[in-house]
């Protein structure tokens, strides 16, 4: 072999396999970019769902702080309907008391 050809010719056989390699680096390349695109686009949808988990969850605690409000609105109109009725009931009771003990006094006295 002589050392002083700079381009040494190559064999046909070892041309083809350069170009075998070549065009499979360039196979890689480009799975590489697709399975780059196709990695960005599973976080993006993956971030989209988060986003979406975050505002569903946001909305429902709002809808249950609506509902402890409500809820607490309406215990306490009960509370104060239940203490208006006792209160009428003390009132009938001693309203007929009084009218029982007038008439005791005043008839039968």
């Amino acid at each position: 072999m002589n050392n002083n050809i700079a381009y040494p010719e190559i064999d046909p056989a070892s041309q083809r396999t350069i170009e075998d390699l070549a065009a499979s680096m360039r196979e890689d390349e480009a799975f590489a970019e697709y399975t780059n695109d196709r990695e960005t686009e599973v976080q993006m949808y993956i971030e989209e769902r988060r986003a979406h988990l975050q505002i569903f969850i946001e909305e429902r605690q709002i809808y249950r702080q609506m509902y402890i409000e409500e809820r607490e609105t309406r215990l306490e109109k009960e509370r104060k309907e239940a203490r208006f009725t006792q209160s009428m009931t003390h009132t009938t009771i001693a309203s007929i008391f009084t009218f029982i003990v007038f008439f005791i006094f005043k008839y039968c006295l």
